[in-house]
């Protein structure tokens, strides 16, 4: 056969290459961890993925992701991967934008993974290896240890092919037989096919193509992917740069066996586009639409320079591309950087642009994945001109229109080509004329621009399996903000070629369009709480205290707080902000990070985003303004305090309230400023600084009296309690004493006892406190000479909690950082001292138990949110009634630790003294009580976690329960009106169903809550009819149900429509029921909704 070299034709996207079809699994595995070992503790869903071909072999991986060793096996969302501890399954979850890795087993290092429909297989330590994903049972394949396998495929459920010193062997699973197929003299590696098998052979940096030692296609320089039909490959064709550009071809696989021509090749030669503007059609675009393309272009006009190499190490399993130093470019670099930043998410793309100026930036010395670690891909790209809050378009078939191959003439800008199958891949039409397509895209190494005739749509993109989808939204896509609107092309690069500016900029109109927005976005957000002002683009005073009356109502919404909504930020908001803690979110959009941002752009004229997202220039802009106000900066964790956020609201001035604490504030700085450097703000405003100066002050008093040499910490540690122990400062109880006085502040200040006095006298007052809080904290009297001991003076200086060193303080803290330091960065110290730290990492421990058992993906943060709430009621968190828990152990921890409960011991074992203490927290904050088998729910993680204080969330689930109330209340159904779903909200639910079917049908269901069998026979013996046109309660009970009991994002609208009647018909289909003739609701279908999915026994 004669050798060809070919010249491969193009085509502009290059993806994730997966193959085709698609299977969804799910599976779960239990497993102890151990060198070597299946790890899975908890249950793991694995996502939507795609079949993979060649032929009618159905493969583990694919080609090309094993000719790179198979390290990564890709699924849709998710990915498995190889590492150095072993091989892990990244789950994406598409609310919070990340991928949270879950460890499978410890082999390190592991090779040509292969998942095969829950068995993944693999080699490690040179050894055939698989685990059942579903029962965690693991297999070794001794009878393949001889041999030195460089590439394994698993075909077809039941044969490993693979190769070893350029021979492919055959191993069957089942017979354990191995046989010899075919060889292929210095192969790296191949592709079985039905014909027989196709080798790969490696020349400098590209690949062959070869059968029967026959060379039949060279040059090929990336992916290598099979499907049924056909094999695809992508080659570089600009030789003559360091800047590679990808182009793409296939072939039929038959054709690689019979008589073989260059004719096989499909080529797309691509077209120098030239677009002629004035024969765009111009359409009246909507404001929504324009916002689009100035989206687009701004990332499109976007240039920078790369002033180091930029490498992609890898691309779906190619080699990578490098844009070299030196290149201007436009845009953003092509990459998935899953870790990294994706520009326009989690890094704006002005912050991109300085990035790119900088030498050290982590676009030039870290990788993400092996990407790029600055980027975006197609899919981000197109989220982006959109305005999507993700960055994802895996779920475009879900929420656009998919028009199909429509008619190229129908085609409209912003329609997008898509491609679910082979290659997935997104591509934006920014412009339309009477004969031609004009598409954009991000691909490698960046953006494209490309130019379709409508017989070119046919041809090139629906013959490649593109189909056409429309965004429903489109007229809504939000302008863009400051921080992404990029350099607009400026400097010596030269724009794109063509410009995408297919119609003409709208005219500026008064005022400024992103204040505009800003005020049109407080009038919608907190209208309900009086702000309603004029959008005219002017920031002035109106707007001004427009953006204060905000942070007031988000406080009454979040925290309950009761603020006067009056735009006045005085002491009442400051001290609401110091008790709530307001350090701002900084991995996430935050409402008040927004109000902040927009404070500083438009207030103070600092240059900032105001998208809610805290980023880099955010902090900047905190730390200048600090600087600028003289205001003291915070812990790493404390983003903004009371102090700052008085600052920001009231032109720069610091807080000045309170005379008695600003004479004390001034007297630390007085007495200890000079020598040991303590200086507080003297503005009567009780902040983290004077409480820690407090602290610090005792601290600094004992190296003056008996020369200690304790740390000026403002920590009250193991070294205090030591020190106070050793020295046996009691105070002296005769005449003034400066420790007398220290412990008055604490008294006043730490503890709140506003009536204490801080006069450095013993007074009567002061000795009536000591002993209430040794009464109180369990710790034994003391002789009257000694009125404060070191074990008062720790409980009094860390918020009336005892010492506990060397015991089982030290221990939980040593138990919370081996658990969780290393996987989630939780460390605190060791030293059996119960500070903020320590109160903190409690809670952020069962954040990441969270993750590691259910896959969350909460955020560790040591605060018990609303997320943390509704991970509890999705995953049922209820403790395990026999044996060891670890969330029993941590829900041990917090009665102990942040309630006070001395007499709870932290075993992991669900006790008797535990219960109670359960039953006596629900008793006293008026939580309903729950089932036996639900010793914890949902409401109560959560006021354990919150210092006893009940959730208030939904205000549509509080509107729900206000209705139950009001409708149902005279019958004695009642339930919080707090917009948290717990135990007495979904009994509600129920007893509320029972009370109108009394009501209706005049019968005496008791109201229990539960779907029993008195509830199941009334709905049996009555024909109920549920309108599809007219309101009925029943029919919103229905809907409460699905909503609220089985987790159905339905509306609660009281009509029996289509869109309830198909979440009846998927409800039904799940749960095994049978479907209705004329979709209406039976008896069987009443009670397996309103028990959780349980059918009736028969």
């Amino acid at each position: 056969m004669k050798k060809k070299h070919l010249i491969i034709g193009a085509i502009a996207s290059l993806t994730l290459s997966l193959g085709i079809g698609l299977i969804v699994n799910n599976f779960n595995s239990k497993a102890n961890g151990t060198e070597g070992q299946v790890v899975l503790s908890e249950s793991i869903t694995i996502g939507d993925r795609y079949e993979i071909y060649a032929g009618e072999n159905q493969l583990g991986n694919t080609p090309a992701n094993l000719l790179n060793k198979g390290t990564d096996l890709y699924l849709v969302s998710d990915y498995i991967t190889s590492t150095e501890d072993g091989i892990k399954y990244y789950s994406y979850n598409e609310e919070e934008n990340y991928s949270t890795p879950i460890d499978i087993t410890t082999d390190s290092n592991a090779t040509n993974l292969n998942l095969v429909d829950t068995t993944l297989y693999y080699i490690a330590n040179d050894k055939v290896k698989s685990v059942n994903l579903d029962t965690t049972e693991t297999n070794e394949f001794d009878e393949l240890s001889n041999y030195n396998i460089d590439m394994m495929y698993v075909v077809n459920y039941n044969d490993i092919l693979f190769s070893s010193n350029s021979t492919v062997y055959k191993y069957n699973i089942e017979n354990k037989e191995i046989s010899t197929l075919e060889s292929c003299n210095n192969s790296v590696g191949f592709i079985p096919s039905d014909n027989g098998i196709i080798f790969i052979k490696k020349d400098d940096e590209t690949y062959s193509l070869n059968i029967d030692n026959n060379e039949l296609i060279t040059g090929i320089e990336q992916t290598i992917e099979t499907t049924k039909d056909d094999l695809y490959f992508y080659t570089d064709t600009n030789t003559d740069s360091e800047e590679t550009e990808f182009e793409q071809s296939r072939i039929a696989l038959d054709s690689l066996f019979g008589n073989y021509s260059e004719s096989d090749i499909i080529n797309v030669p691509e077209e120098q586009h030239k677009m002629y503007l004035s024969s765009i059609r111009n359409t009246r675009n909507s404001q929504g639409v324009k916002n689009m393309l100035n989206r687009m272009n701004a990332m499109a006009k976007n240039t920078w320079k790369a002033l180091k190499n930029v490498r992609s190490d890898k691309f779906n399993g190619s080699k990578g591309f490098t844009i070299p130093a030196g290149k201007v470019s436009n845009g953003v670099p092509y990459s998935q950087p899953t870790h990294g930043g994706y520009v326009g998410y989690n890094i704006t793309l002005n912050q991109f642009n300085r990035e790119a100026d900088n030498p050290n930036s982590k676009l030039y010395t870290q990788k993400a994945n092996g990407n790029i670690y600055y980027g975006t891909d197609c899919s981000g790209f197109v989220s982006f001109c959109m305005g999507h809050e993700r960055r994802t378009t895996v779920g475009i078939n879900n929420t656009y229109t998919h028009l199909g191959k429509a008619s190229p003439s129908s085609i409209r800008v912003g329609d997008v080509f898509n491609r679910t199958s082979f290659n997935r891949h997104v591509i934006l039409v920014y412009a339309v004329d009477s004969q031609n397509v004009y598409t954009i895209e991000q691909t490698v190494p960046g953006l494209k621009y490309n130019q379709f005739s409508f017989a070119q749509v046919e041809s090139k993109l629906y013959s490649q399996s593109y189909t056409v989808y429309r965004n429903p939204n489109i007229n809504s896509v939000p302008p863009i903000d400051r921080e992404n609107e990029g350099n607009g092309g400026g400097g010596n690069a030269p724009s794109p070629n063509p410009a995408p500016a297919p119609n003409p900029a709208p005219a500026p109109s008064h005022g400024d369009p992103y204040v505009r927005d800003l005020q049109s976005w407080l009038n919608g957000v907190y209208g309900a709480h009086g702000v309603k002002i004029t959008v005219d683009g002017v920031y002035g005073p109106e707007t001004e205290k427009a953006v204060v009356k905000g942070w007031q109502a988000e406080m009454n919404m979040k925290y309950g707080c009761g603020l006067v909504v009056d735009g006045d930020f005085g002491e009442a908001s400051y001290n609401a902000a110091d008790m709530f803690k307001v350090y701002l979110n900084t991995d996430r959009y935050d409402t008040f990070t927004k109000l902040l941002q927009a404070a500083f752009a438009y207030r103070y004229k600092y240059t900032s985003n105001v998208d809610g997202t805290f980023n880099q220039l955010t902090a900047n802009n905190i730390g200048y303004f600090r600087q600028k106000y003289n205001i003291s900066d915070t812990p790493q964790h404390m983003k903004m305090n009371a102090e700052t956020w008085y600052a920001v609201f009231n032109d720069g001035r610091k807080p000045n309230f309170n005379n008695e604490l600003k004479e004390i504030q001034s007297w630390i700085n007085g007495t200890y400023g000079d020598k040991f450097g303590i200086r507080v703000p003297v503005n009567g405003s009780l902040g983290y600084e004077t409480e820690q100066a407090i602290v610090s002050a005792w601290q600094a008093e004992m190296n003056l009296k008996y020369g200690c040499n304790l740390p000026i910490t403002g920590y009250f540690n193991e070294a205090c309690y030591n020190a106070a122990d050793l020295c046996k400062e009691y105070t002296d109880t005769t005449r003034y004493d400066t420790f007398t006085k220290l412990a008055q502040m604490a008294f006043r200040y730490l503890l709140k006892y506003s009536d204490v006095t801080c006069t450095g006298i013993a007074d009567a007052n002061y000795c009536s406190k000591i002993g209430w809080l040794r009464q109180s904290t369990g710790m034994a009297d003391t002789p009257p000479h000694m009125k404060i001991n070191a074990e008062t003076w720790y409980t009094l200086f860390n918020s009336g909690n005892r010492p506990n060193f060397n015991n089982e303080l030290r221990e939980i803290q040593s138990w919370i950082n081996a658990t969780y330091g290393a996987k989630f960065g939780i460390n605190i110290p060791v030293n059996g001292a119960l500070g903020y730290d320590t109160h903190q990492a409690i809670v952020k421990a069962w954040q990441a138990e969270m993750n590691l058992r259910y896959g969350c993906n909460l955020e560790v943060n040591g605060y018990f949110t609303e997320e943390c709430y509704e991970a509890a009621d999705k995953n049922k968190v209820y403790l395990v009634q026999d044996g060891y828990d670890t969330m029993t152990k941590l829900a041990q921890m917090a009665f102990k630790y942040l309630l006070k409960y001395s007499d709870v011991t932290c075993t992991g074992v669900l006790d008797a003294n535990l219960c109670s203490k359960i039953g006596w927290l629900r008793q006293s904050t008026g939580m309903a009580d729950t089932p036996p088998h639900m010793k914890m729910n949902a409401e109560t993680w959560y006021v354990l976690f919150n210092d006893s204080n009940r959730p208030h969330f939904n205000n549509e689930l509080s509107q729900l329960q206000a209705w139950i109330n009001q409708t149902y209340g005279a019958m004695g159904v009642a339930v919080g009106t707090n917009g948290a779903l717990g135990f007495d909200t979904e009994q509600g639910i129920t007893r509320a169903l029972q009370a109108e079917l009394n009501l209706r049908f005049k019968t005496n269901i008791p109201l229990t809550g539960y779907f029993d069998e008195a509830t199941y026979e009334v709905i049996k013996n009555n024909n109920i009819v549920l309108s599809t046109t007219e309101y009925d309660n029943l029919t919103k009970l229905l809907q409460a149900a699905l909503r609220y009991k089985n987790k159905y994002a339905i509306g609660l609208n009281g009509i029996y429509d289509a869109d309830t009647i198909n979440h009846i018909t998927t409800f039904r289909n799940l749960n095994g029921l049978a479907q209705t003739l004329d979709n209406s609701m039976n008896p069987e279908t009443w009670y397996t909704i309103f028990n959780y999915g349980n059918k009736p026994v028969a």
